[in-house]
């Protein structure tokens, strides 16, 4: 069931684009002084145990500077952790699924992606018949392996990218570098692949290992 709500702007300090507010319907106005109340995100989050998102890659990255609790609670995210296209949706937007799932939602508000994803969390995948809070559960307590292929050869990279690797950045302290999530009967794997097609024997990847309470984080 629902037991709460909690919704609130801040001031990003900065005029908001004139595509954010067209596409969000936020305007400079709403946000003008306002500021989320810190003890208020802390109370409503002590007792949860897992913090869902869709996309938590992009929601985390920012939530847990902003808030410390963030950073002590476990994560999952339904956009990742949930096998959409062997389940044979061929999109995991948030819009394609509700449609999916037979319902329409106004969308690009914090609120209502909120109530969105607890809708299609409470329905059954099409394939495999599991409920899709229960397989978010069951990967979300997996521990995985983040490889980074660091200092890959340039002319490598369309191999890389072929094998489904992707390239970070250098975002959230993390290397700037190409890399892939994998499971522990994938790890070795993947080491020997970069050893013989990308590194040769001189290198090794480094490896990172990732459970709910780092992934998504920038502090790993």
């Amino acid at each position: 069931e629902l037991v709460d709500e909690f919704d609130a702007f801040e001031d990003p300090q900065m005029p908001i684009p004139e595509e954010i507010t067209n596409l969000t319907g936020i305007t400079n106005t709403q946000v003008s002084g306002e500021r989320i109340d810190d003890a208020a995100v802390e109370a409503f989050l002590s007792d949860a145990s897992l913090i869902i998102a869709h996309n938590s890659e992009f929601d985390r990255s920012f939530t847990e500077k902003r808030f410390s609790i963030f950073r002590k609670k476990p994560w999952a995210c339904s956009l990742n952790e949930i096998p959409w296209k062997d389940e044979g949706l061929e999109s995991s937007k948030l819009g394609f699924l509700a449609y999916r799932c037979g319902f329409f939602f106004d969308g690009h508000r914090a609120i209502e992606d909120c109530l969105a994803t607890i809708h299609i969390l409470a329905h059954r995948l099409p394939k495999s018949g599991s409920l899709v809070l229960k397989k978010l559960l069951e990967n979300a307590r997996r521990t995985s392996y983040k490889i980074w292929a660091i200092g890959a050869p340039y002319e490598k990279k369309d191999l890389l990218k072929e094998s489904g690797y992707r390239w970070n950045n250098g975002d959230n302290g993390q290397p700037k570098a190409w890399y892939i999530e994998v499971f522990d009967d994938e790890a070795y794997r993947e080491q020997e692949f970069l050893t013989r097609e990308i590194y040769g024997a001189d290198q090794s990847p480094r490896i990172d290992e990732v459970n709910a309470f780092n992934r998504y984080s920038s502090r790993i």
